[in-house]
């Protein structure tokens, strides 16, 4: 098992800092049919002072040939230079008509462009890392795996507006610790390594999330709560907590709190049992569960003097809090423990295809 669990840190670190590998084109570069330079302006107006003998300007054009620019396309790109900026040929000496420099000066340019659109250089690539969101893909497209990655690693720079900009995501020490952390972390839950330690996640409603009316997905008859999507890493027990306003919670809230029974908690739709104090130890197996959580809304209820009275409201939920495993029996069944299999070669394939 441990060497699975290297072996499979080392991919889920692979995908943060491999390339984006993608498939380019040269520029689409449209040069006019332009005749070829004419050797004879450049003996007429140039080699006379810009030949092995004299070698003014640290320039000998006598041994170059115009027509054959491969290996010389620095020399002749300060030769057109020269040209345009009419700093050539020097006051002084023979100077050709304006059309003549401008015919030569042209050929030239639509050589070296010529030349440069067989010859691409584009530089060295920079390591372009994958920001957050695509790293959190790759490791649910390779392994099966739904990971919160706001919780493994710092947030991405961005620049106008856009965090997927090589420039922008560089690669630090204190960020490569954090992508090996994570890859041991997101290895171990993906194989389902028995050794894995407790981990406590915490879940809260958002601020701004009304608790006075009823939320999509859970049962009629609950006000407010919140919907979770978790994955166990093992067959285990976990405890869990459902924290409200008030300081109530789920298992033993004070004796003026709600009752249990005001609760709705439960796991894929089957609810949850509460026991004892604090938190509630449940068993859950291995992967991806929805937890809910909502207060009953009870309007009426019969008193011991047999007459009706309105209950005191619920608090709404405030938080989720899942702590765990505890009492392990098992990887357990996933999706990602069925991808385990996978080689080497084909991991590595995925990462560079995107298949």
């Amino acid at each position: 098992m441990t060497s699975r669990v290297l072996w499979c840190a080392a991919i889920v670190f692979a995908c943060a800092t491999a390339p984006a590998l993608t498939q380019s084109q040269g520029p689409d570069v449209r040069t006019s049919a332009a005749a070829p330079p004419d050797a004879a302006f450049l003996k007429q107006y140039c080699v006379s002072c810009h030949n092995a003998r004299v070698k003014s300007g640290g320039l000998a054009l006598d041994t170059l040939d115009p027509r054959m620019l491969d290996g010389h396309a620095d020399v002749w790109e300060k030769v057109v230079r020269k040209l345009r900026t009419g700093m050539m040929p020097p006051d002084g000496a023979p100077r050709p008509a304006a059309a003549a420099r401008e015919t030569f000066a042209a050929s030239l340019e639509s050589a070296l462009d010529r030349l440069a659109a067989r010859q691409l250089d584009p530089g060295a690539p920079a390591l372009h890392r994958l920001n957050r969101a695509e790293y959190a893909n790759v490791i649910r497209d390779l392994l099966a795996l739904d990971v919160d990655v706001s919780a493994l690693l710092p947030p991405d720079d961005s620049a106008a507006g856009f965090d997927n900009i090589a420039d922008v995501l560089t690669v630090s020490p204190a960020l490569i610790e954090g992508y090996i952390a994570a890859a041991a972390k997101i290895s171990r839950l993906a194989l389902g390594d028995p050794s894995i330690g407790l981990d406590r996640a915490v879940y809260r409603v958002p601020g701004d999330l009304s608790q006075d009316v009823h939320l999509d997905g859970l049962p009629l008859g609950t006000r407010g709560g919140i919907i979770v999507r978790h994955t166990f890493p093992l067959d285990a027990e976990y405890d869990l907590q459902v924290a409200q306003g008030g300081g109530a919670r789920l298992g033993g809230p004070p004796a003026a709190g709600p009752r249990a029974e005001d609760l709705y908690v439960a796991i894929d739709g089957a609810r949850v049992a509460i026991q004892g104090r604090g938190a509630t130890r449940i068993r859950v197996p291995a992967g991806a569960h929805t937890l809910a959580a909502a207060p009953v809304v009870r309007t009426r209820t019969t008193g011991a003097d047999g007459i009706f009275h309105v209950n005191a409201r619920t608090p709404g939920i405030t938080q989720v809090v899942i702590s765990g495993p505890f009492n392990v029996t098992g990887p357990g069944d996933t999706p990602s423990r069925r991808r385990r299999r996978l080689t080497g070669a084909s991991i590595v394939s995925a990462i560079v295809t995107g298949s």
